[in-house]
């Protein structure tokens, strides 16, 4: 009889751990809860289906920008500001030379100018890396949702994180398929009544807070219909800064 090969070892071996993770998973009756494919992120993911699904997509987007800013070498604070705002970093090109005959400042700009291409460079290349993570803290019900989005093929095509992000917001803030909106305009009235700034909460957090819940409202067409003058006129300031940021 002739000695298994090392092939064929490898998947005996591969089968039998298959076997103890499902006998693990299966314990007890129930399986183990997703936490994503990052154990940096604490447990902080993706899930379109669960009833805190806005509060728990916020949550995730805050911890994926501290982690990235942190953790991405070589300029991570520009995919943070693209997570934080939803939006592409603005790289400004460095202007011309004033004086293209003096030599310092020619080798000046040519530097400035290397150093701009290579920094968008570094830029791009993260945010196809952001795209596997933000996928990994994804779970199946959300993956299986994303892949429905007329967008979704372009995006994971492109490996475009910035897309993908947007998708599943989306689909969180629109929140029809997961729930009545009279429902969901009752928990956003309930997360707005409910909303404090506690001591150790800076005004920046309680700011961010404040806006997040004015973002679900606009999701929700604006159904929410505030009675209070006070409260109208805040949300109005809030817009006017949302506005000033947006610039």
């Amino acid at each position: 009889m002739s000695a298994p090969t090392s092939s064929g070892q490898s998947q005996s071996q591969s089968q039998k751990e298959n076997n103890k993770n499902l006998a693990n998973t299966q314990k007890d009756g129930f399986r183990k809860k997703f936490t994503g494919g990052n154990i940096n992120l604490s447990g902080k993911i993706f899930d379109v289906a669960s009833k805190d699904a806005v509060h728990q997509f916020l949550e995730t987007v805050k911890a994926i920008a501290d982690h990235v800013g942190q953790e991405y070498t070589h300029d991570g604070g520009d995919i943070r500001f693209m997570i934080e705002n939803m939006e592409d970093y603005n790289f400004v090109r460095p202007p011309n030379p004033a004086d293209e005959e003096e030599p310092f400042e020619i080798e000046s700009w040519k530097k400035q100018l290397d150093q701009y291409w290579k920094r968008r460079g570094i830029y791009a290349d993260n945010k196809m890396k952001l795209y596997s993570l933000i996928w990994g803290q994804s779970t199946k019900a959300t993956q299986s949702k994303l892949e429905t989005h007329l967008d979704f093929p372009q995006c994971r095509t492109d490996y475009d994180s910035l897309q993908l992000l947007r998708i599943i917001r989306e689909f969180v803030f629109r929140s029809d398929a997961r729930q009545y909106r009279y429902k969901a305009e009752d928990q956003v009235k309930r997360a707005y009544y409910n909303l404090r700034q506690t001591p150790e909460m800076s005004c920046q957090e309680y700011f961010e807070r404040v806006r997040n819940i004015v973002d679900v409202i606009k999701s929700l067409g604006g159904h929410y219909v505030m009675t209070c003058t006070f409260e109208k006129n805040f949300l109005r300031e809030i817009d006017l800064e949302m506005d000033k940021q947006e610039r």
